[in-house]
């Protein structure tokens, strides 16, 4: 089975490490990506993917974001990535519906881990 993935960042770099790490699996494919909370709503109610990775600091809020991809497209499992490992942070996301919690600078195999897991309903 191919997990389709959504990246939700606004900095491009982190966009083009994520699209790296998932480009080289075979099981994960793509979706999309967006920049802001309201493009990332868009883009999932479209392509209804299985993940999507979200940034928690990000035009729009990455909580907002996460809210309205479980809106539009209530199976697909939410992400926050971030620099910000406050506690505060990490329950807005949860509160929205995030799935897992992860720090920007985590290795691939972290990321891919989670993705798998957030899928597979973990």
């Amino acid at each position: 089975m191919i997990l389709h993935v959504v990246v939700v960042d606004d900095d491009p770099r982190v966009r083009d490490a994520l699209k790296l790490i998932i480009d080289f699996e075979r099981d994960l494919w793509l979706a999309g990506e967006a920049t802001t909370a309201e493009e990332a709503a868009r883009l999932c109610a479209e392509a209804r993917p299985d993940v999507a990775i979200v940034d928690v600091r990000m035009p729009g809020g990455g909580p907002e974001a996460a809210r309205q991809i479980r809106e539009v497209s209530p199976t697909t499992a939410v992400i926050a990535l971030t620099a910000d490992n406050t506690r505060s942070a990490r329950e807005l996301m949860h509160d929205a519906g995030a799935v897992a919690y992860l720090v920007k600078g985590a290795t691939a195999g972290e990321i891919l881990a989670a993705v798998r897991r957030a899928a597979d309903g973990g």
